[in-house]
């Protein structure tokens, strides 16, 4: 039996919206999967050094994060002013007071 792995995301109206992945994928279904749930701006992308990068967002730009070679920021909103997912990322040091 292929294992799945499956990905949901919720929009502000509560619809769902589900893909599954079997772990045995092509890069290529993987790339395209990805790309379909993490959709933005297509003439810009981010690194995470905050450099704002000014060309087409490609297949081998999402190919090259999935590999770990290099970071991705996506601008999630879209040419239309729609946004089609939000991403939250809390990084707290030893030191610092967690949100309760």
């Amino acid at each position: 039996m292929t294992q799945k792995i499956k990905f949901e995301l919720k929009d502000l109206n509560d619809n769902t919206k589900s893909i599954q992945l079997s772990k045995d994928l092509y890069k290529k279904d993987l790339v395209s999967n990805f790309r379909e749930l993490f959709t933005g701006r297509e003439d810009c992308w981010g690194k995470v050094e905050g450099e704002c990068v000014r060309e087409n967002l490609g297949d081998s730009h999402y190919e090259k994060h999935l590999q770990g070679e290099e970071s991705l920021e996506i601008y999630p909103i879209s040419d239309d002013g729609t946004c089609n997912f939000a991403v939250v990322d809390f990084d707290f040091k030893k030191d610092e007071n967690r949100a309760k």
